[in-house]
């Protein structure tokens, strides 16, 4: 059995992001890690100390994203280079798991 499925638009895709960063900017988030709400406060988030509920504004959210994304990126090519490298130099496969 095949299994079918239709590539999101642009358009789709964007309404995603923007519902889901309304999301994060009205309801928020919970973190009770008190250092953790400290870096998001400083970052321009609003946390309520009660709750702990920390909501990500919109421009916060896609930096957060961009930068992520950056990073999987950076992370990817090297991943690829050393396994290249490795195979040439020790004739042997490396599985290389680096954090993100």
């Amino acid at each position: 059995m095949k299994t079918r499925f239709e590539v999101l638009s642009q358009s789709e895709v964007e309404r995603i992001c923007i519902a889901s960063f309304g999301i994060l900017a009205e309801v928020g988030i919970k973190c009770e890690y008190a250092k953790a709400q400290e870096l998001f406060r400083q970052a321009g988030a609003q946390v309520d100390e009660n709750s702990h509920a920390v909501r990500i504004p919109e421009h916060l959210g896609r930096w957060a994203l961009e930068n992520a994304l950056k990073n999987i990126a950076s992370t990817a090519t090297i991943l690829v280079f050393t396994a290249k490298s490795a195979a040439r130099l020790y004739k042997t496969a490396w599985v290389l798991l680096l954090p993100i």
